[in-house]
This record gives structure tokens, C-alpha cells and sequence, in this order.
């Protein structure tokens, strides 16, 4: 059996055999004021304003398959009405055909509701499911298993809501709005459909307040009434901001989730909005969903909602970029965490590179880093050449991963591995002008190269044995001049020791060489 627990959190205020109008009978729905129908256009698949369609059910019943067992909905009216107890109702008319072993059983009309109750500031719905945020939904039809305990919750929980019903709704609100305020609040932000029509119901005055009622908690509704039209100050101070910088009211105007950034950007170290502006305007940060983010109010620190692994991500983090910003400045921290910011979730990597900071105390102890490592940290992140660096520089602070919920893995020991090269590859390697270009034959020498270089190159290991990137050396006698990187034949790094930059000399030297090898390549001066 199928059942959305998440769901059930009233199970037992509702009884779901009766129909939605022995349900609604309990409530005062007042007279209709005002009312609109929207009615689904099978054949182009579209909601119609104004068309009162009805579908005969056995035309819907052919369309669908014979086989097995399923409940079917099919829906076929969209009613929005404005009620005069301040009450804005969206309902959806369909049918429901029980079918069993291809035969219908049964086939009844019925009806899903969701109340806006806009001078109470409540919401209801029947079923629950169709408060639940979604993207995208089933249109014109939609069947589950009968095995489903509740199939009516289950098809709510993703039918699509149409704009035009969302917006019908929100007008109907506005107009009950200005009676109430003596003006019609409007909102410019990007929250869209059954969200804003959600917010806008609770909180008319500033919708994103409604979006930040979790992140807030308890003091919500004291700190933020319904009646308050300027949240920004009191949300301020809420959060121990002093003197927050003037263009972040426009930001918290646009999106609730840029209040959450900035928060957030703050706690790890930045200051400056222009360098944290680049972060706005998302709703996932570092795999985080900022909204369901929660507030320490003792520690005054945003934290995972969840006690867990990932929680302690957001830590490490803390702690990593603290210690950036004593070496360098908040816009290349920002380039420093922009890929890693970005992405849904976090990669094995940047884990194991922010767990072996932690671990070995980087940010506490400076004589932990050689400078090399250091130095690579600081100009290239969270990349997978820094997390092969510290594997094979520092393997005493080795991530051990666990063979499910057994022993941890011992730590693999530093290994030699030869590298083939393929015929084009061997080419590379040559004498000119008094210099010799040489591939390493294996990855102890790449390692070497680290050394007398003073670079991070030693970390490239994996990647030239996997064909991901391509290391030769240049040397003149038996002094070694520049390291070289190609990668998707472009030569992308030429570096001296210490990353200097080469000589007019040797970057014409290199020039001509890589225009006979057809790599290509454009002087760094």
C-alpha cells in the first residue's frame, strides 16, 4: 500500500468518504459575490475562460486503457467565486472512475477545494494535497494504483493548477484588499501560481514575510502581524543586522530567498552585497533550499534543519572560508565557491577537501599547509586536482569511506601508476632551441615536478592517468623552466617555478612548438 505520510498530519479531522459539500456544510459559505469558470479544452489542452463545459463521462472513459486495475480523474471545470464572508474559493470539478480488470466499476462526479479565507488569514483545502508546492502537474488526466489508500490526496498532490485560476483568485483577494487596507497591494516579486496565491491570502502586504514564517519560527506571527506593512526594519533586527547595506530592501523586495543568501554569505565571512549579489535570485544554495533553512536565535547562525552529515557541510564551509578571506579578498573567495554554490548537490570532492580541512585544522593551525598546498588552495577552491593534492600530500587526513554500514576502508596507500600516451601524445616530447620538451613516465614523476616547480601539479595525477589533462615539463639542461598543461589540445597552463610567468624566450619557444604540434595556445604576458 502507497501512503504520503507527510500528508496525514489531520487525518483524523477528515473523513475521506464523505463528499466535499457534506464537509463544506459545517463551514458559512456566504453568498457568491463574484464568480469565474474555466473550463478544459481536451482537444487543444488548454483552459477556457467563460465556457461552462461539461464532458460526458463514457466519451472520457474511452480514451483510457483497459488494463488492470486504477482509479482515473478526469477533470473538467475550474470555479473561482468571491464570497461575502471574505472568503475566495478555488475549486476543480471531475470525475473518478474506479476500474477493475478493464471493466468500469464505478464512476462518480466530484470536487476538490481549496478556501482562502483572506479576512480570517487562513487557508483550507480538500483534499490536503492541493497545498503542496509543485512545479508541473497532470492536465487532462491522471490514474493511480487501487492499492493508493488515499487516491483522492495523491491527484491533488500534483494536478496542475492553471495561471489564470491563480490569478483570478489573487484579483478577487486585491479587490477585498482595498476595502480593508484602502489600496490594493501588489507584489513584484517571483513567486508565481498557487505560491502567491497562498501568500497573498496570509499576508497581503508582504508576501515574502509569508515565505520566511519556517526560518522565523515561533516569533512569526508577533514579530511579523498581518496588519505590518513594513517587515524590512523589524526583519532586520530580527536577525542582528545593524546597518545593513540600503540596496538590500530592493533585494528582499524581489525575492525572500535573496534575504536568505545575504544571510547566509554573511555568515561565512562576506560583507560587501555587490560580491554576494551574484548568489541572488536563486533558491538553492550549496544543495541547500535557502526557505528551508532554520534560525539559531542563541547562536544567531543559519543551520541545516536536519541534524546530519549535510549539516555539517555548512560548518566546514564556515570554518574553510573564514580562513580564505585572512589570505585573500571576498570577490575571489565568491570565485572560489560560485561552482560549488551552483550545484544541486554537493560532489564527493569538495566533501572530501572541506572534511580534511576540518580534521587537520587548517584554519587554526597555518603550519598545517606547506605554502605550495596553500597556495593552490587559495588559487583554485574546490577543484579535483586540490582534492588529489591533499590525498597524496597529507594521507594521514584521508576521508575513510565505509563499506555500507560496516568497517571503514583502510587508506589506500600512495601508488605509482604508469601513464600510457598514445602516438600523437609521444610526439609531444622533443629538443628545440636548446630546451627539452619531456612527458613523465609516471605519476612519482609528476609528483617530482611538484617539488621543483614549488606548484600543486602533483595533484594533477589522477587526472593525466584518467586522459583528463596532459603534464609535460620543459627543461634547459637540468633545470626544469616551465610546466606545462594541455588539455582538449589547448595548451592552458605554461607556468615557471613558484607559477611565474615565462620568459619572452621560452613562451616564443613554446609558441612555435605548439603551432608544429597544431596545439593551441596564446602567451600569457
Amino acid at each position: 500500500m502507497f501512503l504520503l505520510e507527510d500528508e496525514l498530519q489531520y487525518e483524523g479531522d477528515i473523513d475521506y468518504e464523505k463528499s466535499l459539500f457534506e464537509l463544506a456544510a459545517c463551514y458559512d459559505c456566504g453568498a457568491v459575490m463574484e464568480r469565474k469558470v474555466f473550463s478544459y479544452d481536451a482537444e487543444n489542452q488548454q483552459w477556457l475562460e467563460g465556457m461552462d463545459l461539461k464532458p460526458e463521462a463514457e466519451k472520457e472513459l474511452e480514451k483510457i486503457p483497459r488494463t488492470g486495475d486504477a482509479y482515473w480523474f478526469f477533470p473538467y471545470r475550474w470555479t473561482v467565486e468571491a464570497r461575502e464572508t471574505g472568503v475566495v474559493a478555488v475549486s476543480l470539478q471531475l470525475y473518478m472512475a474506479d476500474v477493475r480488470e478493464g471493466e468500469v466499476k464505478s464512476l462518480q462526479d466530484t470536487e476538490w477545494l481549496i478556501e482562502c479565507d483572506f479576512k480570517g488569514s487562513s487557508v483550507r483545502a480538500w483534499p490536503m494535497g492541493l497545498l503542496q508546492v509543485r512545479q508541473r502537474g497532470w492536465v487532462g488526466a491522471f490514474s493511480c494504483s487501487t492499492e493508493v489508500t488515499f487516491p483522492h490526496m495523491l491527484g491533488a498532490y500534483s494536478v496542475e493548477i492553471p495561471t489564470e485560476v491563480t490569478e483570478t483568485a489573487i484579483a478577487f483577494m486585491q479587490e477585498m484588499a482595498e476595502e480593508e487596507f484602502g489600496f490594493r497591494p501588489t507584489y513584484l516579486g517571483n513567486i508565481h501560481g498557487l505560491d502567491h496565491m497562498l501568500a497573498y491570502c496570509v499576508r497581503p502586504l508582504d508576501l515574502n514575510i509569508h515565505l520566511l514564517r519556517d526560518l522565523i519560527g515561533d516569533d512569526y506571527e508577533n514579530a511579523f502581524p498581518r496588519e505590518q506593512r513594513d517587515n524590512y526594519r523589524p526583519l532586520c533586527r530580527f536577525f542582528h543586522l545593524a546597518n545593513p547595506p540600503k540596496s538590500l530592501r530592493k533585494v528582499y523586495g524581489e525575492g525572500a530567498e535573496n534575504f536568505v543568501a545575504y544571510l547566509l554569505f554573511r555568515q561565512l565571512g562576506f560583507r560587501d552585497i555587490n560580491v554576494i549579489r551574484r548568489f541572488f535570485h536563486r533558491d538553492r544554495l550549496f544543495g541547500y533550499r535557502l526557505l528551508e533553512l532554520k534560525y539559531e536565535a542563541e547562536e544567531a547562525k543559519l543551520k541545516f534543519r536536519v541534524d546530519n552529515e549535510e549539516a555539517r557541510y555548512l560548518l566546514w564551509l564556515e570554518r574553510f572560508c573564514q580562513w580564505f578571506l585572512r589570505h585573500r579578498r571576498e570577490t575571489q573567495l565568491a570565485n572560489c565557491l560560485h561552482p560549488l554554490a551552483v550545484q544541486e548537490d554537493w560532489e564527493q570532492h569538495a566533501i572530501d577537501i572541506l572534511r580534511m580541512f576540518a580534521v587537520g585544522n587548517f584554519d587554526q593551525v597555518e603550519a598545517a599547509l606547506s605554502a605550495d598546498i596553500r597556495r593552490c588552495i587559495l588559487r583554485e577552491g574546490f577543484t579535483q586536482n586540490v582534492h588529489d593534492l591533499l590525498m597524496e600530500e597529507l594521507p594521514q587526513l584521508r576521508p575513510q569511506r565505509r563499506r555500507g554500514w560496516g568497517e571503514p576502508e583502510p587508506v589506500a596507500p600512495v601508488v605509482n601508476e604508469k601513464i600510457q600516451y598514445t602516438d600523437k601524445e609521444l610526439k609531444y616530447a622533443e629538443e628545440r632551441e636548446g630546451y627539452r620538451i619531456i612527458l613523465p613516465k609516471d605519476t612519482d614523476e609528476i609528483r617530482k615536478y611538484g617539488k621543483a616547480f614549488h606548484n600543486c601539479v602533483g595533484g594533477y595525477s589522477s587526472g593525466v592517468v584518467e586522459k583528463r589533462t596532459l603534464i609535460l615539463a620543459m627543461k634547459k639542461g637540468e633545470k626544469y623552466v616551465a610546466c606545462l598543461e594541455v588539455r582538449q589540445n589547448r595548451l592552458v597552463q605554461a607556468l615557471g617555478p613558484c607559477n611565474q610567468i615565462l620568459s619572452d624566450e621560452i613562451g616564443e619557444v613554446l609558441c612555435r612548438w605548439a603551432d608544429e604540434k597544431k596545439i593551441a595556445y596564446r602567451k600569457r604576458r
